[in-house]
């Protein structure tokens, strides 16, 4: 397969060197021994990251990566700092055809993003090519998890979650059987659903990454 270099972000990388140099090592674990020296020389001695760092990283990626690399920043949306956002563009600006860069984000990145779809060098998978259809919806909750949804319960089901998957995984806990071995209605867990387990599971894994300012926003 393809060599892919995976960097989960967190808050402290708004900070342009510490962001920069952990691409530097996850990118160094899967290329010839010193193929990066340089970068992380300047990384080290404290040289600009935009103007030094990025394209002696770039050209090393350049000269030393004949084939494909994959390089995958997760959770991107906690980079918030614009000297951080700056460094990934410049990055994304010098970066060889063979390399490849992977965003996993909450939302729209700051990355130039319909500059590079109108020049072809970018594709976005958001939402709705990641929702499930009914078909796809179907093969989940009946084939995976038993839930054995008649299909007007499937269309009702994918409406009201929009396809979204960790919802209808979720559903699939809320339709547990009961003590006398009858199935939950469909409609009661939807409802049940979204007033518990969906509002516990956007609390835990949206409201938690989001800064006092967004929460009080979205809330």
């Amino acid at each position: 397969g393809r060599p892919a270099a995976w960097i989960t972000l967190d808050r402290h990388d708004n900070e342009p060197r510490r962001l920069v140099a952990h691409v530097v090592a996850a990118v160094e674990a899967l290329l010839p021994v010193g193929a990066l020296h340089a970068a992380q020389l300047a990384l080290d001695g404290g040289s600009s990251v935009e103007l030094t760092v990025i394209p002696q990283l770039a050209g090393a990626l350049d000269t030393c990566v004949p084939e494909h690399l994959t390089i995958v920043l997760d959770d991107f949306h906690v980079i918030d700092v614009e000297a951080a956002r700056t460094a990934i563009r410049g990055l994304l600006d010098l970066l060889p055809a063979t390399v490849h860069f992977v965003v996993t984000t909450r939302t729209r990145p700051a990355l130039r993003i319909a500059r590079r779809i109108t020049a072809g060098e970018a594709t976005v998978i958001g939402p709705e090519q990641l929702a499930f259809a009914r078909e796809e919806a179907g093969l989940l909750l009946n084939d995976v998890l038993g839930a054995d949804l008649a299909e007007d319960e499937l269309r009702e089901v994918v409406a009201g979650l929009h396809g979204w998957a960790t919802g209808l995984r979720l559903l699939a806990t809320a339709l547990e059987l009961g003590s006398d071995g009858a199935r939950s209605d469909v409609f009661d867990a939807l409802a049940s659903l979204t007033r518990g387990k969906l509002v516990d599971y956007v609390v835990e894994e949206v409201l938690a990454d989001a800064d006092p300012a967004e929460r009080r926003f979205l809330l």
